[in-house]
């Protein structure tokens, strides 16, 4: 009886070993698998580099480089890959035109740099959506309308602090963007400054929901009225094709804007501090639809 109680004994024993090595190999196993196959947002979807300058406990979007900002976005904002936006309005012919410009034809760049999106969906990657990334997602949607665009990715925060100067000096910096913008890039005709407006606004078209914009027209100069007709004609197209979606132009009677640099200095205010990303990136399409519209005009082809 004793014999086989210890037999019995040993047969639990190595059983239980087994099963304890067992255990130990697939732990260690899993552990590895973990630390070599971390998440990573491959090069070929986008490349982040995110900075906590800023003075707050998110994590800021300042700087990004996306191969492919929309395959991003789709993956990464729910719905917008199911989005069908309508394609540009202008012929084959002046799309063909625009494309055949190489060197860029539009600067973007943000006086109020660090003005913020609601994080929506980019919440639970801890990222914030600025103005600049509009400013990006604006880049990159020409760029598949076959128009060069540059975004001006210097550190406001950053320069004025170096200069002593603070944020009511921004549009003196940003008219030096302006001019280096010029000389570096002479080609560059039409000048974007994207904001994002102090109250959010949205509408629905087609069932899905766009941040409302507007354009804003410094009166403060001798040419404003060639602003204003760029202005208020972009207004209309976009009206036009999408009911609703422009805001009636805000008009500085004692600004500039920096508009006295160019006849095709322009500022658009693109959502809200409530919009998202998505609905500001649909805003943005529709947008640049029409920007596409005029630069092919422009051109006569």
């Amino acid at each position: 009886m004793k014999k086989f109680v210890a037999r019995k004994n040993r047969r639990i024993t190595i059983k239980f070993l087994v099963l304890l090595f067992l255990f130990i190999f697939l732990t260690i196993t899993f552990i590895k698998y973990i630390f070599t196959n971390k998440l990573v947002i491959d090069k070929e979807k986008a490349t982040i580099i995110l900075s906590s300058s800023i003075n707050t406990s998110k994590i800021k979007l300042s700087i990004f480089d996306f191969n492919s900002i929309d395959a991003f976005l789709k993956e990464n904002i729910i719905g917008l890959d199911k989005i069908i936006i309508k394609k540009v309005t202008t012929n084959k012919e002046i799309t063909k035109s625009a494309s055949s410009l190489s060197e860029p034809l539009v600067y973007i760049y943000n006086t109020h740099q660090t003005e913020e999106y609601a994080a929506g969906s980019l919440k639970n990657y801890n990222i914030t959506p600025t103005v600049y990334m509009a400013a990006n997602i604006l880049k990159e949607t020409l760029k598949e309308y076959g128009i060069n665009a540059v975004v001006e990715d210097s550190n406001l925060q950053k320069s004025l602090s170096e200069r002593g100067l603070n944020y009511n000096n921004a549009y003196t910096l940003s008219y030096e963007w302006l001019e280096m913008a010029k000389n570096k890039y002479p080609t560059i005709e039409y000048f974007i400054d994207l904001h994002r407006d102090s109250v959010s606004s949205s509408i629905e078209i087609n069932n899905y929901p766009y941040a409302k914009m507007m354009f804003v027209i410094g009166m403060n100069h001798e040419n404003y009225k060639q602003n204003e007709a760029l202005m208020l004609k972009l207004n209309e197209l976009i009206n036009n094709d999408y009911e609703g979606l422009m805001r009636t132009p805000f008009y500085g009677k004692n600004s500039r804007y920096n508009q006295h640099f160019n006849e095709n200095v322009m500022l658009i205010e693109i959502g809200g501090p409530e919009s998202t990303i998505n609905e500001v990136s649909l805003s943005i399409k529709a947008f640049a639809e029409s920007l596409t519209t005029i630069i092919g005009e422009d051109h006569g082809r």
